[in-house]
């Protein structure tokens, strides 16, 4: 390998790296149930996110509010990464969320949802 290859790679390298670290990070403002959450941007813009492949009863069914307390306990007040997928029919932003750019889905193990997702606008 030459010099100016080593070169070159070192700096793709130290490029893609910032890249990485450089990923904004979101609030985790409110927990709605146990799939939806509200996060806020630097900005101060606020956003629900249904959590992508998550299906957990809803707050009046049962499990409903014990699926919302696992995720306060993981989630409230915390910095997280958003992977944008899609919009609902709701409006609500569908994405993977994760403390460390690690799916909250495979973490919790979620069930594929019909959400009537369409494409990110």
């Amino acid at each position: 390998m030459t010099t100016h290859t080593r070169t070159g790679a070192a700096l793709a390298l130290v490029c893609f790296l910032a890249a990485c670290t450089s990923a904004p990070t979101y609030h985790v403002t409110r927990i709605i149930d146990g799939d939806t959450i509200e996060i806020t941007d630097a900005g101060g813009i606020r956003t629900r996110v249904r959590l992508r492949r998550v299906n957990a009863p809803e707050m009046d069914e049962p499990g409903g509010p014990e699926a919302r307390d696992a995720l306060v306990q993981k989630y409230a007040r915390r910095r997280v990464f958003v992977t944008p997928y899609a919009r609902d029919r709701y409006g609500r932003l569908v994405a993977d969320v994760s403390l460390n750019r690690r799916g909250v889905t495979a973490q919790r193990g979620g069930k594929p949802s019909p959400t009537g997702e369409r494409a990110v606008p």
